[in-house]
């Protein structure tokens, strides 16, 4: 396990996650692809159209998404100009781990068929951290969740249309996304590209 995980173990090696214990675990399932919820997932442009909650707390402008070894580093800073205190983590094909020094959301999401996806969340905190936080963190979680599957679920009719077909990634906000790109298509064994619209993660914007 440690060789397959990789250096994704050593970005959470300084939050004492051994010390936290199991709080909930919560699920839905959305109608859309995995795959689309995955790409939703791994850009943060869409941040001051669906996330309003979260937009108070960090600053948007400033969102990163850092591309490693089939996993990607969330950053924001938070609105008063303070960095944030934890890690939000994505790794292939569908792990999500947003972890702080006293707790932690697991976030697991399975294709239920070529349109629904069912999205899990168990939720850890150290013992001692306090109750109003842990249920304002899942408050929050959830929220964003909700606000993810409605825009997940109207990409995914926009899809279903027939009128789209292939689209330019910007190499500047959506990095994660293209890398993820990469990943599915070699997992099917295709190194199908559209022609002149590829994206390489580290290009230039």
């Amino acid at each position: 396990l440690r060789d397959d995980l990789g250096s994704f173990v050593d970005e959470c090696a300084a939050f004492p996650m051994e010390d936290f214990t199991v709080s909930h675990e919560l699920g839905d399932v959305i109608a859309a692809n995995w795959k689309t919820y995955a790409d939703n997932y791994l850009e943060g442009y869409h941040l001051p159209l669906v996330h309003p909650g979260l937009l108070r707390q960090v600053d948007a402008k400033r969102y990163e998404v850092t591309v490693r070894d089939r996993y990607c580093i969330h950053t924001a800073p938070a609105r008063d100009g303070s960095a944030t205190s934890g890690r939000w983590l994505w790794r292939y094909p569908n792990l999500a781990l947003n972890v702080y020094p006293d707790g932690m959301n697991v976030e697991c999401y399975w294709p239920l068929g070529p349109g629904r996806t069912r999205v899990a969340y168990t939720y850890l905190f150290d013992p001692g951290s306090d109750a109003a936080e842990r249920d304002a963190s899942m408050k929050l979680s959830l929220e964003l969740l909700d606000e993810d599957r409605r825009i997940c679920e109207a990409v995914q009719r926009n899809l279903e249309a027939g009128v789209y077909d292939t689209g330019t990634l910007s190499p500047k906000h959506e990095q994660g996304v293209a890398a993820f790109h990469a990943l599915v298509r070699a997992a099917v064994g295709t190194n199908w590209q559209p022609p002149g619209r590829e994206c390489r993660p580290g290009a230039a914007s």
